[in-house]
C-alpha cells in the first residue's frame, strides 16, 4: 500500500487543536455513490470526489452509526477519509505533542504480551497507520519520540514495583502511558488514587467518542441511556503490575474518563487514540 498523497496542506491549526493527516471516519452519505476499483492505498473515489474506505462490519455490539443507521454484521460499508482532529496537549517552541481527538480504530494490544515494546499495536501504529494516515510531507514532520516505559510511567504495587515494565522505546506514533494520562501539563487531572482493577479519577478531558469507522471495525462504545453514549475505551501503553503469564493486563481509559485495566491484552474491542509529536517551527 502506497503512502497517501491526497492532502495538499500539511496541517491546519486553531487554538488548542489541529487537523493533521487523514483517516476513514464517517459513514458515507446515501447520496454518494461509489464506482470503480480501489486505488494503491485501498481507497475508492466517491461521486463527491472524496476518498472512501470499504469495511465489512464486525461491530462489538448492537450499535448504530452516528446518523442512527444500525450496523449490520458482515455488511460492507464505506467510510469517508477525512482530516484527523488532534488536541494539542503540549507546545514547546513550535514542537507540538498531539493526542487524537477520537477513537479511530479498535484492535487488540497484543496476542501474547502486555509489554509495549513487543506489542502488535505498536507495530501497527508505526507501520500501517503511519503509512496510510500521513502524506510524505506530513510524515517528515513527525519526530521520533523517546518514550519512558520504566517504572515511573506505570502503576505500581504497594511495594513500589511493577515487573511488567519494558525497555524505553523510540517511536513516531505511540499511546499515552499511565503517567502521561494524569499529567496536568497535558491538561489532565493529576495524581490518580490507585485501587484494585480501576484507578479512580474521572476526567472529561480523557473521554473520547468512537468514529463510525472504528465502530464498524469492532471498537466498543456506550449505548442506551447514559451520559457517555457514543464514547469508548482506549488503550494506554502501560502494563499493569498484576499481569501474569496467563493474564496480560494493560491499562486503558474508560468511556467515562476513569483509568482502568483490562485483564486481557488480546481484547480487540478496545479503541486506539494515538499520539504524535510534530514540529511546525
Amino acid at each position: 500500500m502506497g503512502r497517501a498523497e491526497y492532502k495538499n496542506e500539511k496541517f491546519v491549526r486553531a487554538a488548542d487543536s489541529i487537523l493533521f493527516g487523514s483517516y476513514p471516519q464517517t459513514l458515507k452519505a446515501e447520496s454518494v455513490t461509489i464506482s470503480g476499483s480501489a486505488d494503491a492505498n485501498g481507497y475508492y473515489t466517491g461521486s463527491d470526489g472524496a476518498l472512501y474506505a470499504a469495511v465489512q462490519a464486525k461491530p462489538h455490539g448492537n450499535y448504530d452509526f452516528k446518523d442512527g443507521t444500525g450496523i449490520k454484521e458482515g455488511e460492507t460499508y464505506y467510510f469517508k477519509v477525512e482530516p484527523l482532529l488532534w488536541r494539542v496537549i503540549g507546545d514547546e517552541d513550535g514542537t507540538l505533542t498531539l493526542l487524537c481527538n477520537e477513537i479511530i480504530y479498535g484492535m487488540n494490544f497484543d496476542s501474547e504480551s502486555s509489554l509495549w515494546n513487543e506489542s502488535d499495536i505498536r507495530q501497527w501504529l508505526n507501520g500501517e497507520f503511519l503509512e496510510n494516515a500521513f502524506s510524505q510531507a506530513q510524515a517528515d514532520m513527525i519526530a521520533e519520540t523517546q518514550l519512558n516505559n520504566g517504572v515511573t510511567s506505570v502503576p505500581v504495587s504497594a511495594t513500589g514495583s511493577n515487573t511488567y515494565v519494558c525497555e524505553n522505546t523510540s517511536d513516531k506514533v505511540w499511546l499515552l502511558s499511565y503517567d502521561e494520562v494524569q499529567n496536568s501539563s497535558y491538561g489532565f487531572i493529576g495524581e490518580l488514587a490507585q485501587g484494585d482493577g480501576v484507578v479512580q479519577g474521572r476526567d472529561i478531558n480523557r473521554m473520547k467518542s468512537v468514529t463510525d469507522y472504528a465502530a464498524a471495525c469492532g471498537a466498543l462504545k456506550i449505548i442506551g441511556n447514559s451520559d457517555y453514549v457514543g464514547n469508548g475505551s482506549w488503550w494506554l501503553r502501560s502494563a499493569y503490575y498484576g499481569s501474569t503469564a496467563f493474564e496480560l493486563k494493560v491499562m486503558d481509559v474508560r468511556s467515562d474518563g476513569y483509568v482502568g485495566v483490562y485483564d486481557s491484552a488480546t481484547l480487540s474491542a478496545v479503541g486506539v487514540a494515538p499520539s504524535v509529536r510534530i514540529s511546525i517551527a
